[in-house]
């Protein structure tokens, strides 16, 4: 059931995207322009889960460190889970990170990042 609700199918690696989700994915990335500060919205159950697993793994593979960040840590254990397979099988469960936004930051205080200059 838990499967179901985030869009993940039984099969192994295999992902059924909704049109929200293609879209969100698309934009995420810059497919209508440069890749920089996109923002987008999507509705709960929409599937921001699928949305962000799929481009967290393009962006691994294009070389990125990628953090994917929640409010709530149960919800960034579950995701991790639930694409812990198949960011293994590209090869990026390194550059791929989950958590939630204390946590994150907490990471950027300890490195000694200026957080205002966190985003440059």
């Amino acid at each position: 059931a838990a499967k179901a609700a985030t869009g993940i199918a039984d099969s192994k690696y295999i992902l059924q995207p909704h049109a929200t989700q293609i879209l969100a994915i698309l934009r995420i990335l810059g497919a209508d322009s440069r890749m920089q500060n996109h923002l987008i919205e999507i509705g709960t159950g929409e599937g921001k889960s699928v949305a962000l697993g799929i481009t967290a793994a393009v962006l691994a593979k294009l070389g990125a460190t990628v953090d994917v960040v929640c409010f709530s840590s149960y919800l960034s254990k579950r995701d991790k889970a639930a694409f812990a397979d198949l960011f293994s099988a590209l090869g990026v469960e390194r550059e791929v990170g989950y958590s939630n936004f204390d946590s994150l930051v907490n990471r950027q205080m300890e490195a000694g990042t200026h957080l205002p200059d966190a985003r440059a």
